[in-house]
C-alpha cells in the first residue's frame, strides 16, 4: 500500500475514522486492524496506480523511491481517496457537500495524473526538458542563394516550407 492508516490518522480526524469504519453506528476503537479501513486503503492505493501506470509516465518502481514532498503528495491523495471509499455508504457523516467536493478533487489529481500534468521529481522527470530543434533557420537558407531564392513566383516560398518562428 502506498498509505498505511497511520498516514490515514495523521491526515484526517480520528473520530470521523472511526466512524466511517463501523457497521454499529458505534465508533470503531481500533483503526489499525479495522479491515474497512485496509480495504478502503488498498482499493485507494489500486485507483491510485491505475492512474499513475495509465499515463504510462511513471513506474510502480518510480512510486516507491519519490521524495519525501512527493511521497507526502501521494500519501495525501491516496488518504483522500480511501476517505471517499469509507464515506460513500454514508455520505451524511461528512456531509454531501464536503463529499462531493472532495470526490471532484480527488477526480482531477487523478485525471491530472493520467495526463501526465503533475509530475514527480523522478530521475527521469528531472533529467527531461524542453525539446531541443535544430536544422538550419530562414536567415541561413536566404544566404545559401539557392536556384528555389533566386526563382521567386516560379518555386513555393521557402517560408511556408519551414515551421513558424524559425
Amino acid at each position: 500500500m502506498l498509505a498505511t492508516v497511520t498516514d490515514l490518522v495523521a491526515r484526517w480526524d480520528q473520530r470521523l475514522l472511526a466512524d466511517l469504519a463501523g457497521d454499529t453506528g458505534q465508533p470503531v476503537e481500533n483503526l489499525q486492524s479495522n479491515p474497512r479501513i485496509l480495504a478502503a486503503l488498498q482499493g485507494a492505493t489500486g485507483q491510485l496506480r491505475s492512474a499513475i501506470l495509465n499515463g504510462r509516465r511513471y513506474s510502480l518502481d518510480d512510486l516507491q523511491h519519490l521524495d519525501e514532498d512527493d511521497a507526502a503528495y501521494l500519501k495525501d491523495l491516496v488518504c483522500a481517496l480511501a476517505v471517499l471509499r469509507l464515506a460513500a455508504c454514508r455520505v451524511s457523516t461528512i456531509g454531501a457537500e464536503v463529499w462531493e467536493a472532495l470526490r471532484k478533487d480527488c477526480q482531477e489529481q487523478l485525471a491530472a495524473l493520467e495526463r501526465g500534468e503533475r509530475i514527480f521529481a523522478t530521475p527521469a522527470a528531472q533529467g527531461a526538458g524542453l525539446p531541443q530543434t535544430d536544422g538550419p533557420r530562414w536567415v541561413e537558407y536566404q544566404q545559401l542563394n539557392l536556384l528555389v531564392d533566386r526563382c521567386r513566383g516560379y518555386y513555393p516560398s521557402r517560408a511556408t516550407e519551414l515551421p513558424l518562428g524559425r
